[in-house]
């Protein structure tokens, strides 16, 4: 099995798994000497069947959305998008179809960088709407936004209610977008997840639940334009 291995300053051994990628986080003393070596190789073995059954998940998360790994189908909001490649200028979504210049077709590099400018794009002003629709809707109101390129998560919230958006949140269907904006306006009160924050979570999204649950089968999208 391949792995990245990471040294830092740290007490224990840990795993992360990032979409297909295996990341082993450990010590930095345990890098110097075979026993250190010997203690990650028997911790990686333990974890096996774990990292295993992750790695089976996300192949079949991503299969809920065919084609997006491969760039032969798009989406927005939970939809596919019909696509097609013609004399644009650049990337937009008119009329239910997603319009792609006909020079990206055969360029993957520059058709990446298209997609995560278009997608960009389209979540600043899409996000922003909803957010400021909940926030007045719920009374919970936040001093700032902006849009960003996260690959770990999808919304954060900062203790001067400054609340951040991840570009990759708008290909989501839109029941799991109004969670995640709702979970970091409540953030905007309770900078926890204590049992208050989930009170008042649930209190604003009774379904948060089965939201959470469903957000997490889109964990592969984390890899998506990297």
């Amino acid at each position: 099995m391949d792995f990245l291995l990471h040294y830092s300053e740290r007490r224990s051994i840990a795993i992360k798994i990032a979409g297909t990628e295996v990341h082993v986080y450990a010590p930095a003393a345990y890098g110097r000497t075979a026993a250190g070596q010997k203690a990650i190789a028997d911790f990686i073995s333990s974890k096996r069947r774990w990292i295993d059954r992750k790695l089976s998940e996300y192949k079949e998360s991503a299969d809920t959305m065919p084609g997006i790994k491969d760039f032969s189908a798009y989406y927005l909001d939970g939809k596919r998008i019909e696509s097609i490649y013609d004399d644009s200028k650049s990337i937009s979504h008119r009329n239910g179809r997603m319009h792609i210049p006909a020079a990206l077709k055969d360029n993957r590099a520059a058709l990446t960088t298209a997609l995560k400018k278009f997608y960009t794009k389209t979540a600043k002003k899409r996000l922003a709407e909803k957010l400021d629709s909940v926030s007045d809707r719920l009374a919970l109101p936040y001093s700032g936004f902006r849009i960003t390129n996260a690959k770990s998560k999808w919304g954060s919230c900062t203790a001067d209610k400054k609340i951040s958006l991840g570009w990759r949140l708008i290909i989501l269907p839109e029941a799991c977008q109004y969670y995640v904006i709702i979970h970091e306006l409540c953030h905007t009160v309770q900078l926890n997840h204590s049992e208050k924050f989930w009170t008042l979570v649930g209190k604003n999204c009774p379904d948060y639940k089965k939201l959470r649950k469903q957000l997490k089968s889109y964990a592969f999208l984390m890899e998506y334009l990297r």
